[in-house]
């Protein structure tokens, strides 16, 4: 397997390295995501943008292993299957927030795979309700043992986690507002907001 990356420097140069070239056990989904998980850790790269992989059904498996590790958030996004998963668990946890004061709008939404600003939706209204979560991991014995029952499960979301949800969300904010502002269907958009785009302070 051979693992490049491409890049671009302080000075705008893009750049292509081999990271890795090495010999495969198997060619199973984890054990590739273990291998380039494995690569970055050695190489001490923690920011990914993007991986390319050809169309093998087995590399699904190996980006989602990556994809994983590499998002802090991923706890975040089981808290909310797991009250999403079922009416007396979405029931609980609306008890929950309400013994815990938070009054926010509407409620927690699961994200789309296909759609990444759910993903964006999620997380924000995840952080809201987040003491409401830290309720439900001291009170419902059923939330720990739904992470306990899948090894693959990361456990509930630690302060690093929320923490790296809340950083996340303040990048994906950026594009989330430019796709509302581009997405009118019955005029052109592009222009009113082509300066604001690359102008727009990160």
């Amino acid at each position: 397997m051979v693992l490049a990356a491409h890049f671009i420097d302080s000075n705008w140069n893009l750049h292509k390295r081999i990271l890795n070239f090495c010999v495969i056990a198997n060619h199973r989904g984890n054990t590739i995501g273990k291998l380039i998980e494995t690569c970055l850790n050695e190489w001490r790269i923690f920011k990914v943008l993007t991986i390319t992989v050809d169309n093998a059904s087995s590399n699904d498996t190996a980006l989602t292993y990556v994809k994983n590790k590499l998002l802090g958030f991923n706890g975040c996004i089981l808290n909310v299957k797991y009250v999403r998963s079922s009416p007396s668990r979405f029931d609980k946890f609306k008890q929950y927030a309400l013994h815990e004061r938070i009054e926010a709008k509407g409620l927690v939404l699961l994200d789309v795979p296909t759609r990444w600003n759910s993903t964006y939706l999620m997380l924000e209204t995840a952080l809201k309700f987040k003491k409401a979560f830290e309720r439900m991991e001291d009170d419902d014995d059923a939330y720990l043992t739904y992470f306990l029952d899948d090894v693959k499960k990361l456990g509930p979301p630690t302060s690093a986690d929320w923490e790296n949800a809340r950083v996340f969300i303040k990048f994906l904010n950026i594009f989330y507002d430019a796709t509302l502002k581009f997405s009118g269907s019955l005029v052109v958009t592009s222009t009113f907001h082509f300066h604001e785009m690359f102008t727009h302070s990160f």
